[in-house]
C-alpha cells in the first residue's frame, strides 16, 4: 500500500474517532476505534496469515480476521457447537472414535463474496498437514490426523489415525480462503502474510506501518453481527514496552489494554472497567539432564533411546530437589509480580480441570535443601559455593556449583525474578550466572540443548488441554525443534499420558485420575523447578460502553462496543 493512501485511511479512521464523541448511540461503523497496543516494540510480526503466524501479535490479529473451525460460547471453557465466530455448526464422533463429521454453517462469507466451505476447510487442515507452510500446527495434526476430505459444500469428515481425546484440540484452527491460494506451496512468500484481503471476521485488514501501527476496519458483512459492527475498527499501535504502553493508557491514548502487575493496584484504585482471572500462562525453569557437551535427541531412528549422558550438576533428582527447597517461590511472586501469581505445584495450571487438588506446592525449606546437597555429594566450600565431592553421581570431585541461567529479555518482571533466583540460590551455595538474550537467541541456545538451565513461560491455549505428551515425551526431545528440552524421560509418565490421552470414551473424571498422578511423578523428578502461573487483569477506559469480558474471551463482543473516542 502506497504511503500517502495509508496515511489518508489511518487519518479518516481517527477522524471518525473523533467525531464520535459527541454520538451517544453511534451507528454501525460510526464509533470510535478499538486502540490497544503489542508493548513488544516489534510491530513486524511476520505472517497475519494464521496457519503460518508463529507470534503472539499476528495470532491476536489475525483472530479479528478468521473464524475457526471450533468456537467456545462466551463464559463456558469448552468448545460448544454453534458458538460464535465458528464455522462448524455441530460435530459428532463415530463409534470407533476414528471419524469426526463436521456440519459447517451455510451463512458464512469471505469478504470478497465467495462463500465458505467445506473446501475452505480441508484445504486449510491438509495444508498443515501438507507441513508445506511452515505451520507450528503441522506436528499436532501429523500425529492425529489420517485424512480430512469434503463430503459435500458443508460437511467435512477427519479421519483420525487412533482414537485420541485431544482431537479437537488439534484440529481448531482459523480457516483461511482456500480459493486465494494455487496450492499450499503458494502460501509461502505469498502477500497474503502482509496484506490478507479476503477475510471473515469481525474487522477486515486495512494496512500496516511497519514500525508503527496495524489497521483493520469493521466488516459491515460479518454474519455474527446482524445489527452491524458499532467500532470503526481496531488499531494495533507499536508500543516499546508495557510500562511505556500503561502511561499511553492512562494519558487515554489506548482504551484497552492487558495490565502489568506492577501496575495494576493503580487500575484498582481508578475509575476503569477490569476483569481479573488466572491466566493460561505460567513460569518455570527448565534443568538440562543430559550431557551439555554431547546434546543427543531422545531417540533414534528407530524409536529407541539414545544414551544421552548426565548433566555433571543437575543429572541427579536429589539435586534437582534441592534447587526446589532452595526457591521462596512465594517471596519471588511478591518481589517480582507484585504478589499477581499463584505458585505451581507441578505441570498443570491451577485452574485446569485435570490439576491433582491434593498435590501441594513444594515448599521452601533451606535445611532440607541443604541434607539433599549433602546426600548427593556436594559440601559447602571456603567462599560459600558448594563443591562436589565423591560421592556426587556425575560431577568430578572439586567441582564446583556454578551453573548459567537463560533468561529473554523483555520482561521487567522476569528481569527481577531472574535477580530473586540468583540470589537465593547462592545463598544455598549455587553460584548462578544469570544471563539474558534477546527472545529468538534465548531459544537457539536451549533447543541445541547446551545450556544448564533456563527461565520461560508456557501459555495454553484456550480451551485447555492438558495433555503435555510435547513437552515430557522422548519422542518431543529432538534438537532445535523437540520442546523437550530438558531431556526428560519417565516410561511411567510416557504411558500414563498415552493412556488418558486414547481413553475409549474419554470420560473427563477418568482422564483426570491419570493426569492428577502424572503430576505427583512430575512434580517428584522435577524436569522444571516449578514456579508460578500468572494472574491477568485486562483494563478498559470507563467510555468503553458494552465492555463486558470472560476470562480468556476479552473481545467476544467487540461488535458491540461504543467507544465515544479514541
Amino acid at each position: 500500500m502506497k504511503r500517502s493512501i495509508w496515511i489518508l485511511l489511518v487519518a479518516m479512521l481517527l477522524t471518525l474517532s473523533m467525531t464520535a464523541v459527541a454520538q451517544e448511540d453511534p451507528a454501525p461503523g460510526e464509533g470510535g476505534p478499538v486502540i490497544t497496543g503489542n508493548s513488544t516494540g516489534s510491530i513486524n510480526i511476520g505472517p497475519l496469515n494464521p496457519l503460518r503466524c508463529q507470534a503472539e501479535d499476528c495470532g491476536f490479529v489475525s483472530g479479528f480476521l478468521f473464524p475457526a473451525l471450533m468456537g467456545v460460547t462466551p463464559g463456558e471453557t469448552f468448545f460448544t457447537p454453534g458458538a460464535p465466530d465458528s464455522v462448524a455448526r455441530d460435530w459428532s464422533l463415530s463409534e470407533d472414535g476414528l471419524v469426526y463429521t463436521f456440519n459447517l454453517r451455510d451463512d458464512l462469507y469471505w469478504t470478497d463474496g465467495e462463500q465458505i466451505t467445506a473446501e475452505d476447510v480441508a484445504f486449510t487442515l491438509n495444508a498443515i498437514l501438507s507441513n508445506e507452510i511452515e505451520s507450528t500446527q503441522s506436528a499436532a495434526l501429523l500425529d492425529v490426523v489420517s485424512s480430512v476430505e469434503a463430503v459435500d459444500d458443508f460437511t467435512v469428515q477427519v479421519t483420525l489415525t487412533a482414537p485420541t481425546c485431544t482431537a479437537l484440540n488439534n484440529l481448531n484452527t482459523a480457516i483461511v480462503p482456500a480459493h486465494v491460494f494455487s496450492d499450499f506451496a503458494d502460501m509461502v512468500g505469498n502477500e497474503f502474510d502482509t496484506n490478507p484481503t479476503v477475510t471473515s471476521g469481525v474487522f477486515s485488514f486495512l494496512g500496516i506501518e511497519p514500525g508503527e501501527r496495524i489497521a483493520l476496519v469493521a466488516n459491515q458483512d460479518y454474519a455474527f453481527a446482524p445489527e452491524g459492527v458499532i467500532p470503526q475498527g481496531l488499531l494495533y499501535v507499536d508500543v516499546p514496552d508495557t510500562q511505556v504502553a500503561f502511561e499511553r493508557f492512562l494519558a487515554g491514548e489506548l482504551n484497552i489494554i492487558g495490565v502489568p502487575p506492577i501496575n495494576r493496584d493503580q487500575i484498582r484504585g481508578g475509575n476503569f472497567q477490569t476483569i481479573e482471572y488466572p491466566a493460561n500462562n505460567w513460569t518455570y525453569i527448565g534443568l538440562n539432564q543430559a550431557d551439555p557437551a554431547n546434546p543427543q535427541a531422545g531417540l533414534d531412528e528407530n524409536g529407541d533411546l539414545i544414551d544421552q549422558g548426565h548433566h555433571p550438576l543437575l543429572g541427579d533428582q536429589r539435586v534437582r530437589r534441592a534447587l526446589q527447597h532452595a526457591l521462596d517461590v512465594p517471596a519471588i511472586i511478591e518481589g517480582a509480580l507484585e504478589g499477581e501469581g499463584v505458585q505451581m505445584a507441578a505441570n498443570e495450571l491451577p485452574t485446569s480441570w485435570a490439576v491433582n487438588p491434593d498435590l501441594a506446592p513444594i515448599a521452601y525449606d533451606p535445611e532440607m535443601a541443604a541434607q539433599l546437597f549433602e546426600e548427593a555429594g556436594f559440601t559447602l566450600g571456603e567462599d560459600g559455593v558448594l563443591v562436589a565431592n565423591e560421592n556426587a553421581l556425575y560431577a568430578e570431585p572439586g567441582t564446583r556449583f556454578s551453573i548459567e541461567l537463560l533468561g529473554a529479555e523483555g520482561s521487567e518482571e522476569n528481569t527481577r525474578a531472574l535477580a530473586l533466583i540468583q540470589d537465593q540460590l547462592r545463598q544455598a551455595g549455587v553460584e548462578v550466572e544469570v544471563v539474558q538474550l534477546d527472545f529468538n537467541t534465548a531459544i537457539e541456545q536451549i533447543t541445541s540443548q547446551t545450556y544448564d538451565a533456563y527461565l520461560l513461560g508456557w501459555n495454553n491455549a484456550f480451551p485447555v488441554d492438558p495433555d503435555q505428551s510435547w513437552l515430557f515425551n522422548p519422542a518431543a526431545d529432538e534438537l532445535e525443534f523437540g520442546f523437550n528440552d530438558t531431556s526428560y524421560y519417565n516410561a511411567e509418565v510416557v504411558d500414563l499420558m498415552e493412556q488418558a490421552r486414547t481413553l475409549p470414551g474419554c470420560d473427563q473424571e477418568e482422564r483426570a485420575a491419570l493426569y492428577h498422578r502424572i503430576q505427583e511423578i512430575l512434580q517428584n523428578d522435577q524436569p522444571y523447578l516449578w514456579l508460578w502461573a500468572g494472574k491477568t487483569m485486562v483494563a478498559a477506559q470507563p467510555t468503553v460502553q458494552g465492555f463486558a469480558p470472560f476470562p480468556n474471551q476479552i473481545y467476544h463482543n467487540v461488535q458491540t462496543w461504543r467507544i465515544p473516542g479514541g
